[in-house]
């Protein structure tokens, strides 16, 4: 049922919503992974209206994502972990039109997606500890490279944004070859799996979206 399924989204969401504000906002965590499902399908979500709305779509469920960081900031920045804190957000898949068709909607300025040309791109954004001023990164690069960021990252390899966007630069190909988006599951046939390992603490809302490291 389409709409019992579409209820059940807008629960998990709310609940891992609650849990990802209590984890992230507790200090005494020194890493946590947070996986929101969300813009996935179906769409809860309506952009205008700024409420959960199964008729909603694809632009509607990306405006929530943006409204989700900004309660989690919020919640950051009352529990005192925000400026301290380095946020790192990015995407396990880029856009995929096989599952929402071409984003052709009066709130997305008449912007036309489809899969004819388009490339496998997720967003990344970092933010370091104490950083109030933006820094664009233009190059491009895999975000493989996440996993040994992360790594430097904790070691205190770098504090400030161009010491990163060097540290980028030095560890990242000078040619990047663009993964076209037949390449991404279904198209190659593949499946997409998640897992995790070593000794943390899983949250039992949202089927376990949240791992926290202390």
């Amino acid at each position: 049922d389409k709409a019992a399924r579409c209820d059940f989204r807008v629960q998990v969401y709310q609940e891992l919503l609650k849990r990802a504000e209590e984890v992230a906002a507790d200090s005494k965590f020194g890493l946590v992974f947070i996986h929101f499902p969300i813009p996935h399908p179906p769409g809860f979500y309506r952009a205008g209206t700024g409420q959960f709305d199964c008729k909603g779509d694809y632009v509607g469920n990306v405006s929530l994502v943006d409204r989700t960081l900004g309660e989690m900031r919020i919640a950051m920045e009352a529990a005192g972990t925000w400026n301290n804190s380095t946020v790192i957000i990015s995407s396990d898949h880029p856009y995929r039109p096989w599952l929402w068709g071409s984003v052709n909607h009066p709130d997305a300025d008449g912007k036309i997606t489809s899969d004819q040309g388009l490339y496998a791109r997720v967003p990344l954004l970092v933010k370091l500890p104490r950083q109030h001023r933006g820094v664009r990164y233009d190059r491009r690069f895999n975000t493989l490279v996440l996993h040994d960021m992360i790594l430097a990252l904790l070691r205190g390899d770098f504090d400030e944004p161009n010491e990163l966007t060097g540290w980028l630069t030095e560890n990242t190909s000078a040619e990047v070859v663009p993964v076209p988006i037949t390449a991404c599951p279904p198209f190659n046939g593949g499946s997409g799996s998640s897992g995790s390992g070593g000794s943390v603490k899983e949250s039992s809302a949202a089927e376990a979206m949240i791992h926290a490291a202390e």
